[in-house]
């Protein structure tokens, strides 16, 4: 290969490194580009598993399902070339089978196969190994130091990207059972609070004669209620984990619900003075309990922050081909480095003892935030002049 025909091969191999992150997917694409732009006529590669100090068959090009049988697992401390290669972080070289001393060791399985020249490159980042790449020509070949050169280079961008698809198949994973676990202890939350709710109304309608007892169970009421509807989003956000997306839509007009969600709201929160301005006519297909809990924690979110006595306004219209829903509100700025992560679970707007500050976040904005998306929405904050916060969605039209 010449030094331009390098270059094209790396950009053609930097360009199909980044279609994607699942491991399987770039495995295929790394075998792939060893038999286009590495000019092999087969490949073997192989993920590393530091603990067992194994190597685990990812993905092969150009190899007879019998000897890729022989090649799933590969130990570290096999008399194989990919072992070494592993032991050793270094290149195996060999530009000619047949030329190999007696007793030397064979390059894997490519003897079945009819090679002739092959390579065997470690794949590394930051001197951790990540996998072995083997490659294999059907010719003898004579690989000049360019070449091992261009295949080293070739072999890094192989790695991280494989890093980088590894270590998001375990952050997917590991957030995967951080839902399901949030699932099964909303479940779990359901029944104790059920018989709390039914103890402390049998208590408030028979044995609560005293103003002060009254008081502690209409508390304990409120504080059920609470800890219900954190269950109840939670199950909400394992209904719309991303792949797993559970809506029931049907068109209606997004001002009337939105309306209504602020009638109920206002009556249950009279320190606060409530100002519509939404009209009617913006049609949306839609979960329509997902929007009514969409719209609730948005409001929850400004009368949090609103001092009392304060405004809060909300407003919507059309724009364009979206509807528009803005609640906005006076009160204690949040910081402007934090503007950006409110929709992060359990985040704090204002933290600890800042002006306005009011206690442990909820699940609110992340799961506004997690409806609006699983919608084909978007969300947001804009800080406005003086003490003005509007945070706003837009749904399509239907």
């Amino acid at each position: 290969m010449s030094g331009l025909t390098h270059e094209q091969a790396l950009a053609r191999i930097a360009r199909a490194m980044i279609r994607g992150l699942d491991l399987r997917e770039i495995a295929a694409v790394v075998v792939e580009q060893c038999v286009r732009s590495l000019t092999a006529d087969a490949a073997v590669l192989w993920l590393a598993d530091l603990a067992r100090r194994e190597l685990c068959l990812l993905a092969d090009r150009g190899i007879t399902p019998e000897v890729v049988d022989r090649l799933r697992v590969v130990s570290f401390d096999a008399c194989r070339r990919a072992a070494l290669a592993a032991r050793t972080r270094r290149m195996q070289v060999i530009e000619d089978v047949r030329a190999l001393a007696s007793g030397d060791l064979l390059p894997d399985a490519y003897e079945y196969q009819g090679m002739h020249a092959v390579l065997v490159v470690p794949l590394t980042v930051q001197g951790q190994l990540v996998g072995v790449l083997s490659h294999g020509f059907c010719k003898p070949r004579h690989f000049s130091i360019a070449e091992q050169e261009f295949n080293m280079t070739a072999a890094g961008m192989f790695a991280i990207t494989i890093q980088n698809a590894r270590l998001y198949a375990e952050v997917r994973q590991t957030l995967q059972l951080h839902e399901e676990f949030m699932a099964a202890a909303a479940h779990e939350l359901r029944t104790p609070l059920t018989v709390i709710k039914g103890k402390s109304q049998r208590a408030l309608r028979n044995d609560a004669r005293e103003a002060g007892a009254r008081a502690s169970f209409e508390t304990i009421l409120r504080e059920a209620d609470r800890m219900g509807d954190l269950a109840n989003d939670l199950l909400i956000v394992q209904r719309l984990r991303p792949g797993h997306v559970t809506l029931h839509c049907a068109r209606f007009d997004l001002g009337p619900l939105v309306r209504s969600v602020v009638d109920e709201t206002a009556q249950t929160t009279t320190e606060r003075r409530f100002r519509l301005h939404v009209p009617d006519g913006l049609p949306v297909d839609a979960d329509r309990a997902l929007m009514n809990t969409l719209i609730s924690h948005l409001l929850e979110h400004a009368v949090r922050y609103t001092p009392v006595g304060g405004p809060i306004e909300v407003r919507a219209h059309a724009d364009d081909d979206r509807g528009v829903v803005s609640v906005i509100r006076h009160g204690p700025s949040i910081p402007r480095e934090r503007q950006s992560h409110i929709f992060e679970p359990f985040y704090e707007p204002i933290p600890p003892g800042e002006p306005g500050y009011v206690g442990a976040a909820s699940l609110g904005l992340y799961l506004s935030k997690r409806i609006v998306e699983a919608h084909g929405g978007r969300i947001g904050l804009t800080a406005g002049p003086g003490d003005q916060e509007t945070l706003w969605f837009s749904l399509p039209l239907a």
